[in-house]
């Protein structure tokens, strides 16, 4: 009775071994519990993007050269999380004021185009806990805007 218990044990081990590996080969990237819920923001973590602002506006100038007619200052704030695997997640906050912090709208093209932009960065560093594992953070990205143009970028 025993031997028929080990053997199966071993049976049941082996099985679900394989079938792990199996389900590994089809899917390339292991689901991680919980990797899209932020368990901090992003100064706890060391989560500015690494690149300078001054950088980031050059890069985004070649973006938007394509811009025309926008008008209005103030600031267009993008929230999101950074995943564990360092990706932004799909949902964007999307957060719009005048100069005076007074709830605004611009041109939406102008929002489209640094939504884009934002997306598009792919360089963000991954948070870990002590113990090594990666866990996801909140983070967020200001654009400062002059009569229709982006002047400065914070964090």
């Amino acid at each position: 009775m025993n031997r028929s218990i080990s053997t199966l044990t071993f049976f049941l081990l082996l099985t679900s071994a394989a079938w792990s590996q199996e389900k590994n080969v089809n899917s390339p990237v292991e689901p991680i519990p919980n990797c899209d819920t932020a368990y901090s923001w992003y100064y706890s973590v060391d989560g500015k993007y690494p690149m300078a602002s001054e950088s980031l506006l050059n890069q985004l100038s070649v973006t938007a050269s394509n811009l025309k007619n926008v008008r209005g200052s103030g600031y267009i704030t993008f929230r999101f999380i950074i995943n564990c695997r360092g990706q932004i997640t799909k949902d964007l906050e999307i957060l719009q004021t005048d100069s005076t912090y007074k709830k605004f709208r611009f041109d939406q093209t102008l929002v489209d185009t640094l939504k884009a932009f934002v997306k598009s960065l792919d360089k963000w560093n991954i948070a870990t806990f002590e113990n090594g594992k990666p866990f996801a953070y909140r983070a967020f990205m200001t654009f400062k805007i002059n009569d229709g143009k982006v002047v400065n970028i914070i964090p």
